[in-house]
């Protein structure tokens, strides 16, 4: 089986991946160890790291019950300045599913067209996709990071959540771009630096339930609303969060959370998207009211605080 010689270009020196690291591309003509994507999770060792490809094909639904290391090139290339050699290609998936015996994966950088549903996983990473929404039942001391949702991983009352948290310890979910709200009976959960965007709901108009994990610490995140909107903070910490065009539901003005912010003048491109990307638009602007207003003097947010949500998912070191 041929391994996988990218090089990453990093401080000026080059150094190659690790011995279990395979690429995988669903494009005849490439030189890649895998073509399937499934195929490859059910064939390399467990701690794999898989280099998926874009194409513009999907590589269809998968299911992971190892652990394993899936990385992508990022999505909505197109939409934003970025340093993938295939441009404008994402990796895209169906969804995916991760099952008892995944504890430790990874996944980043993949456009998913589905959920991310999760059963009895711990110490999962989920960081820097463009996804439907997030559904998870047992699943504890994780991660969700820096990733664009899309829709709604669950319909519950009368709205859906994009990540949705069922007997859950433990979660840091931090510096995402999220379309609906968060919903579950998740617990001792830390939501921070997050940007909740409003969305139209069949039949209720402009709506997001905003139900907390219970003990959860919620800081430092902006919340698009309307004046439809309803949240359910009981039994959590809520500190210096900005509640858009809709009150915090008798938290706002404590505990430095601000009620009814404008939304004139918070992001560059909302409410008018313009010629900004999908989630280049939640930028704040110049003079923004939410630079400077989370704790410890961080922008509220996620491109705020020491992990701000990166553009299309583009790591550090990108897939050449």
């Amino acid at each position: 089986m041929k391994h996988l010689f990218t090089f990453f270009l990093l401080l000026g020196c080059v150094s190659a991946f690790s011995q279990n690291t395979y690429s995988v591309c669903n494009i005849p003509t490439f030189d890649a160890d895998f073509t399937n994507l499934q195929t490859a999770i059910n064939t390399v060792p467990n701690g794999s790291i898989l280099i998926v490809q874009g194409s513009g094909i999907s590589y269809g639904a998968i299911t992971v019950n190892k652990p394993i290391i899936l990385r992508g090139t990022g999505y909505n290339l197109s939409q934003n300045a970025q340093t993938q050699a295939n441009y404008g290609t994402s990796s895209d998936i169906g969804g995916i599913i991760f099952d008892n015996g995944s504890n430790g994966s990874e996944i980043s950088g993949f456009s998913i067209n589905g959920n991310i549903n999760v059963d009895s996983v711990n110490n999962l990473t989920i960081k820097s996709n463009k996804v439907v929404g997030i559904s998870a039942n047992f699943m504890n001391n994780s991660i969700i990071a820096g990733n664009l949702t899309q829709g709604q991983s669950y319909y519950y009352y009368y709205c859906g959540a994009s990540i949705y948290l069922v007997n859950c310890y433990n979660i840091f979910i931090n510096n995402n771009i999220i379309l609906d709200g968060i919903g579950g009976t998740g617990q001792s959960c830390t939501v921070v630096n997050n940007t909740f965007c409003n969305r139209v709901v069949p039949y209720y108009g402009n709506s997001t339930t905003m139900t907390m994990p219970t003990s959860s610490n919620v800081y430092n995140n902006i919340f698009l609303e309307s004046p439809e909107c309803y949240f359910g903070f009981s039994g959590v910490n809520l500190n210096n969060n900005l509640f858009i065009n809709c009150g915090s539901g008798g938290y706002g003005g404590t505990y430095g959370n601000i009620d009814n912010v404008p939304s004139a003048g918070l992001f560059i491109g909302y409410p008018t998207q313009g010629a900004y990307s999908d989630d280049g638009r939640y930028q704040l602007a110049p003079g923004s009211p939410a630079i400077g207003a989370g704790v410890g003097g961080i922008d509220c947010g996620a491109f705020g605080g020491s992990t701000p949500y990166k553009l299309s998912g583009i790591a550090a070191i990108p897939n050449i």
